[in-house]
């Protein structure tokens, strides 16, 4: 999947605007909150392919740092 596309994802998952989101957003700025979270992971298996750590997620705090997670899938 292309960074581009990932991140319109993200932005309906987390219900933002359009061009809201960049590589170097962090979710707290975002306000990113459980059920984003779990709508991502959700996102991550049907979409993607993978199982996200949970516990990695929660390490996460940049968009750059959810990408990283997606293992090479997301260029």
């Amino acid at each position: 999947m292309k960074k581009s596309d990932f991140i319109k994802e993200l932005e309906d998952i987390f219900t933002l605007q359009e061009g809201t989101i960049n590589e170097s957003s962090t979710l707290r700025e975002l306000d990113v909150d459980s059920i984003g979270m779990l709508l991502l992971v959700t996102f991550f298996v049907n979409n993607i392919g993978i199982e996200v750590d949970i516990d990695e997620l929660r390490k996460a705090q940049t968009i750059q740092d959810i990408i990283t997670l997606t293992n090479g899938k997301v260029l």
